[in-house]
């Protein structure tokens, strides 16, 4: 949020707008998890607002359309640095968020039959890639910038790292998936929970290392 407003936590965000990108996606998973954790306390709880991508929910929080809105580290961190934005709330202060899986890998069942090599030498390199980028921040965050052409100042870039640490980037166990069928039912994206069957033939951890 702008860092000229008094809100500094969670609870400040009571009866107040924070935006979120569409429905159904994490940064609505997240709000919505606010929203029931400030109700929990007794308080009016925020209303999430669906704004768009990163760049539309910061003109709107500049326009005075929501008093908060999401981001993902690294973006927005330089106007954090510059004492334009503040953050509010992280990741791991939302309860409800904390024993979710929020990425999982979708492949076609025919491609992985055919290539089960290939799947997983995938997930194998995507491992390897992870310990070298917790293991090596300054030189990761060098390559990041040069590759995705950022304009982000590298100070702004490795505070990427604040916001995120290697053991909730496993990929195995599948967390919180009872709870991940709840919000789905709730926001209508399923009729009715998925049986154990369904599920046994959605999750496949067979290929991760």
């Amino acid at each position: 949020m702008l860092a000229n407003t008094p809100m500094r936590k969670l609870e400040d965000l009571a009866g107040k707008k924070v935006a979120y990108s569409r429905p159904g996606a994490s940064s609505h998973m997240a709000v919505l998890a606010i929203a029931d954790q400030i109700k929990a306390k007794g308080l009016k709880p925020a209303e999430p607002v669906s704004l768009g991508g990163i760049p539309e929910v910061y003109t709107a929080l500049r326009t005075g359309q929501t008093d908060a809105a999401w981001s993902v580290a690294p973006f927005q961190l330089d106007r954090v640095e510059k004492g334009e934005l503040r953050v509010v709330v992280r990741g791991d202060e939302i309860v409800a968020m904390r024993e979710l899986s929020a990425r999982v890998h979708f492949t076609n069942n025919d491609f992985a039959a055919k290539n089960p090599d290939a799947v997983r030498g995938f997930f194998r390199a995507q491992q390897r890639a992870l310990d070298y980028m917790f293991e090596n921040k300054e030189d990761t965050a060098k390559i990041w910038i040069r590759r995705a052409e950022m304009k982000y100042p590298e100070s702004a870039v490795l505070k990427t790292w604040d916001y995120n640490n290697r053991a909730a980037m496993s990929l195995k166990p599948i967390r919180g998936l009872q709870a991940i069928i709840e919000d789905g039912i709730r926001n209508k994206f399923l009729n009715a929970p998925l049986t154990q069957a369904e599920l046994n033939a959605l999750v496949d951890l067979s290929f991760l290392p």
